[in-house]
């Protein structure tokens, strides 16, 4: 079981790997799911673009959560909710034409080729991956990737910068075998293995 909090919500995962959100109703796209008389926003409830989905990781922070398949759902990593108030910028993920759409897939690349999930992290306005892929002739390419507010110099790319709307490839991680990633509100932490793999 994994419980996050986020400005407005939480973010609740079962060992069963279902997911379940609550908090305030003023901010459904922070519970990634509507709120209504069946569903209310105060209640623990289903995320319902996520149902039957075995979920194996949730991360919140700031006004944004996610969510992780495990290796038997492919490892795709899926965001929800919000741009922080008083920020106009929205990291890509987040964008959307439609209203209704509260839960988001997020495209991870590695060179431009498709990447799986192998761990995440958000902070209060920014998303960190790390992923891999074996497409590239059969090699493994490894990268830890960033994205949104960067202010405080979460993001990792060596200098500061306002803000990162596509995942981009913090270069001193490449091809690094990554064990897990963490976010704190304006802060990111990367744990490398000491044995490649």
């Amino acid at each position: 079981m994994q419980l996050e909090a986020g400005a407005t919500f939480f973010t609740l995962l079962l060992d069963n790997g279902e997911v379940f959100t609550w908090g305030d109703p003023r901010y459904p796209q922070c519970l990634g799911r509507g709120v209504d008389k069946d569903t209310p926003a105060t209640t623990p409830a289903r995320i319902p673009y996520i149902e039957g989905i075995r979920i194996k990781k949730v991360a919140s922070g700031g006004w944004m959560s996610g969510a992780v398949g495990s290796d038997m759902d492919g490892r795709e990593l899926y965001i929800w909710g919000r741009t922080e108030p008083g920020f106009e910028n929205k990291i890509s993920a987040l964008k959307s034409e439609d209203d209704d759409t509260y839960v988001h897939v997020v495209d991870v690349r590695i060179g431009g080729i498709e990447a799986e999930v192998v761990d995440f992290g958000i902070g209060a306005g920014h998303l960190i991956v790390a992923a891999r892929s074996d497409a590239c002739n059969s090699k493994i390419q490894r990268a830890v990737l960033a994205c949104g507010q960067g202010h405080f110099g979460q993001l990792g790319f060596g200098k500061r910068v306002d803000f990162v709307e596509d995942l981009t490839e913090i270069p001193v991680f490449h091809g690094s075998v990554v064990c897990s990633v963490a976010c704190g509100s304006k802060s990111s932490f990367v744990v490398l293995s000491s044995h490649a793999v």
